[in-house]
């Protein structure tokens, strides 16, 4: 009988590692890239009052989908990519749990609705898409399952059709005379249609057989493992929304929650870059850890990156944020160029407060993941509160700011606490080269093309000189390369 090699099956898995969240970031960016051109769009036709009711409904609906979704995307990857033995019981019951949760999350979103919209036209706007917590966590569970299983390869596939149709549709409508209504129409029609494909699919190509004989022995730990699963996502979606969410609620003018909304969108979007590469890195990140080998230092790499990215992107944004606002979204959305140009700072901190939660989570440090995630959210409320007398973009601007940074100082003092590193320059030397170069953007002293190069020009010289990225850092990143492709 013919031996296999030993590295076969390493090699395997790593190839399937990166099949698998290849398909999840290129969903990503296709999600985040359709709907930032569609919000574009939708600028143009609408206003900045129409497009503040979006958003919101959006921010809200996202938030009560987190908690629809009961911590299933999780515990499907840990028991599905354990053992399909049981498959078929195992997603019967934790369907039935998503359906039971989500229609308690609709009921409440509509209650909350009602109790505090009192413009009729945008409480029947958001009603909408509270109506699309049902379909969306149903087919975002369908996605569980296909991760989990490891064939995720039709993920962007559904994406790009079913956003591309959204858009279409939705244009088409405003074109034809169609409004705001009109619009939370088509995305909840959209995510129907994606829920009925996917179950579809479930059934047919993954072979899974569904069923709603349920266990209690089964059900009780179910909902146990996923309840802390649950809160970890819940603040994380919250920390992302407080800023719309709370001038939403704190303050009439729904245009102001669209050039906030607008600016978060573009940062959204941007920080996928610094957060693909992270995500992709997880799970060999956390085996390299339990396995006492390059965890530590693939941590490190990856948390200074972001730092970096975040920093060379900030720079950009603060130059350029406000010129690429008006050009894409027109004049009238002045005031969210303006936020961009500050909130681009937020990038780097951002990326690593919610690296910093996932990766704890992923070396044991599950109690930590939640302290941070507390303090990130209660001090973004509390900032925001107190700072809405001064300005609401304002204070929604520095509350998700300085809320981050916040977030990213505990996070890396987490990380080197659990990880026992030596010295504190790994973090200190990426942070002080990022602040180099935001004095430069910040002095004024220069305009701000100038001061842009200037100040890129400050960031890659101080990561040079600090040397904040070494030769080991390259050979992590080249083991890591070789093991993920084969």
């Amino acid at each position: 009988m013919q031996s296999k090699s030993p590295h076969s099956r390493p090699t395997l898995f790593g190839l399937t590692l990166a099949r698998n969240f290849g398909a999840l970031s290129l969903s990503q960016v296709i999600a985040r890239a359709i709907g930032f051109l569609y919000m574009i769009a939708l600028a143009r036709f609408l206003g900045p009052d129409d497009v503040g009711i979006i958003v919101y409904g959006v921010a809200l609906y996202i938030v009560l989908t987190s908690v629809a979704m009961f911590g299933q995307g999780v515990f499907l990857s840990t028991r599905l990519g354990r053992s399909r033995c049981n498959a078929d019981t195992v997603v019967s019951h934790s369907l039935a749990v998503v359906l039971a949760v989500a229609l308690l999350a609709m009921i409440a979103g509509a209650v909350f609705v009602r109790l505090s919209e009192p413009d009729p036209k945008a409480a029947l706007a958001v009603g909408l898409f509270v109506a699309t917590i049902g379909p969306r966590v149903v087919a975002g569970w369908v996605r569980h399952c296909s991760v989990a299983l490891e064939q995720a390869a039709w993920i962007p596939k559904y994406e790009l059709a079913f956003r591309v149709s959204e858009a279409v549709a939705g244009l088409s409508l405003l074109l034809l005379g169609g409004g705001l209504l009109a619009i939370c129409a088509v995305h909840l029609a959209a995510w129907v249609l994606e829920c009925c494909f996917a179950v579809r699919r479930l059934s047919r190509v993954e072979g899974l057989k569904l069923h709603f004989r349920l266990d209690r022995r089964f059900l009780k730990p179910l909902l146990r493992a996923s309840l802390y699963f649950t809160l970890s996502l819940l603040l994380l979606n919250l920390h992302a929304q407080i800023g719309v969410l709370g001038l939403r609620l704190l303050q009439p003018d729904s245009a102001v929650v669209g050039y906030f909304g607008i600016a978060l969108q573009f940062i959204t979007t941007v920080i996928l870059l610094p957060l693909t590469l992270g995500q992709a890195a997880l799970p060999a990140l956390s085996r390299g850890y339990r396995r006492g080998g390059q965890g530590a230092a693939e941590l490190v790499l990856v948390l200074k990156l972001a730092l970096i990215t975040g920093g060379f992107l900030a720079v950009l944004a603060h130059a350029y944020g406000a010129s690429i606002i008006t050009t894409l979204f027109g004049q009238r959305f002045a005031e969210a160029g303006a936020v961009l140009a500050t909130l681009g700072w937020v990038l780097g901190p951002y990326a690593v407060t919610v690296l910093a939660i996932q990766l704890l989570n992923g070396i044991g440090g599950r109690g930590l993941a939640t302290i941070l995630a507390v303090v990130m959210a209660l001090g973004q409320i509390v900032i925001l509160v107190v700072c809405l007398p001064f300005g609401a973009l304002m204070a929604a601007t520095a509350a998700l700011l300085v809320a981050n940074c916040l977030g990213c100082l505990l996070g890396v003092l987490f990380i080197h606490r659990r990880l026992g590193i030596e010295g504190h320059g790994w973090w200190l030397r990426p942070a002080l080269a990022v602040g180099a170069a935001g004095a430069v953007m910040w002095s004024g002293v220069l305009p701000d093309g100038l001061a842009a190069a200037v100040a890129l020009a400050v960031l890659l010289l101080s990561t040079w000189l600090l040397r904040i990225f070494q030769s080991r850092d390259f050979d992590v990143f080249r083991t890591r390369l070789q093991a993920s492709t084969g």
